[in-house]
């Protein structure tokens, strides 16, 4: 209804399905890597080795590092399948369906949304498909491998990277933002447990999401620091960087448009860098999936969707779910929860606005020290929510516009106004694409936070202490 009070009709339609493999089978019934066509946009693509080396001109491997070959499926392609399989179950046995399943890369699912004829015009699974490239990159995907890789190499070296040394480089003082991590977070990850699993068998790295994306510049700065000025470490570090400039990019995309051609090439350089250095049989489906991802990026417009956000928010729902009995409401139960709580939260007044966080205490130190505070009594805090984000005494933020950095003392307000305490600190490297090394100045300014981003990781210490640790 308008502000008229007519009644309208809205046409909704769904533009953007971002799922990772669970959620292909949940939602469409493709069996995804467990299929011999584990790609459900490729039509051509196959993990059956002897059909690939018998057709290789028809057929596509999960190495292709140009996609010119791939026949890219279509909906009726797909509901094609799903129509194939259905008509076998009913004149077929249940050893024929299971095979052709496996062949097909589709369950057999008469109650699913594909099996509904009157739901094809509205749900077009595959030109709403969207891969989500943090399950790809980040969670059990091809970021965890190649650090897996990497350490397995760092091992094989002649004399061998000592485990230790990989431990005590986590350990040092670094700084994270809260809203990733904490320094401990950054400690246990580098632990004695981890690295030796990944040593000894190339296994992949054993992270989280949010861990790999604290890990990854982290590690990378011990291999730049520590590691290859001793060592060439060839093709393996190549690769290793690639798929640094393909997560940087991939992160641009979501906070602004940029160019699929771009990412397309770098998702190639870094695929066929990942071939040369660690061989086609260790390519995994999920780095396929990652090279359809520079198509997603160009019909949405420049832009990227990814799960990241819902997937932090797991232990939210996990807090919710823990007082509630596993029955057959137990779903809807934790969602009801859930949305009730999350709406109660919002309609509080202050929900939304720019506040310091409690224990907040006046300093009568800091009254008239600005022109704009006036005779107010400042209002000091450790943390505030200032543009719609958490920051933390300990942290560093950049203010936009500034290539320097702001190391925060103290969280501050005075009526409308808020800002930090802060010591200067000055740019010095880039550990990373997604991440910069900073120096203290020891100039402590106090700084108004409009606009700004928090530096997810930083490291001011000289690694020298850690380098000399060197046999």
């Amino acid at each position: 209804m308008d502000a008229d009070g007519a009644c309208l009709m809205l046409h909704l339609g769904l533009s953007n399905l971002v799922s990772d493999a669970d959620a292909w089978r949940a939602i469409l019934a493709v069996k995804g890597a467990s299929g011999k066509l584990c790609c459900p946009v490729c039509l051509n693509l196959t993990t059956d080795k002897a059909k690939l080396a018998a057709h290789p001109a028809e057929l596509c491997g999960l190495h292709e590092s140009d996609l010119a070959n791939a026949v890219r499926a279509s909906d009726e392609d797909l509901w094609y399948k799903v129509d194939t399989i259905a008509e076998a179950a009913r004149t077929e046995s249940k050893a024929r369906v299971r095979k052709l399943q496996t062949v097909l890369g589709v369950n057999h699912c008469p109650e699913g949304i594909l099996a509904d004829a009157e739901l094809r015009p509205h749900f077009l699974p595959i030109s709403i498909l969207t891969m989500d490239s943090m399950h790809n990159m980040c969670s059990h995907g091809c970021g965890q491998q190649e650090m897996g890789l990497m350490l397995h190499r760092l091992s094989r070296l002649a004399p061998p990277v000592p485990h230790d040394h990989v431990e005590t480089f986590f350990a040092a003082d670094w700084r994270v933002a809260s809203t990733i991590g904490t320094p401990s977070c950054v400690a246990g990850i580098g632990s004695q447990t981890r690295v030796d699993s990944s040593c000894r068998n190339g296994s992949s790295f054993t992270t989280s999401a949010s861990e790999f994306l604290l890990a990854y510049p982290v590690f990378h700065y011990f291999l730049v620091r520590v590691v290859t000025p001793r060592y060439d470490l060839g093709k393996p570090f190549e690769s290793f960087e690639a798929l640094g400039v393909v997560l940087h990019s991939m992160n641009s995309a979501k906070r602004e448009p940029i160019d699929a051609d771009v990412v397309d090439a770098e998702c190639s350089t870094s695929m066929s860098s990942f071939v040369e250095s660690h061989g086609k049989n260790r390519v995994k489906p999920k780095r396929h999936y990652q090279m359809h991802i520079p198509a997603q990026i160009r019909r949405d417009r420049g832009r990227l969707w990814d799960a990241f956000a819902g997937e932090r928010k797991n232990k939210a729902v996990l807090a919710m779910a823990e007082n509630i009995r596993n029955t057959k409401t137990f779903e809807r139960s934790v969602l009801q929860t859930l949305i009730a709580s999350t709406f109660q939260k919002l309609c509080q007044d202050d929900a939304l606005s720019q506040k310091l966080l409690k224990p907040a205490r006046p300093a009568e130190c800091l009254v008239g020290l600005l022109p704009e505070w006036g005779s107010v009594v400042p209002t000091i805090s450790n943390a505030a929510h200032i543009s719609g984000r958490k920051i933390c005494i300990g942290e560093l933020v950049v203010p936009n516009g500034e290539r320097d950095a702001f190391l925060i003392h103290a969280c501050v307000s005075a009526h409308s106004w808020f800002g930090v305490i802060a010591e200067r600190c000055a740019f010095v490297e880039s550990v990373s694409r997604f991440a910069k090394r900073f120096k203290r100045c020891n100039r402590i300014s106090i700084v108004r936070l409009q606009g700004f981003v928090a530096v997810d990781i930083w490291y001011y210490p000289d690694v020298s202490q850690i380098v000399t640790l060197w046999p």
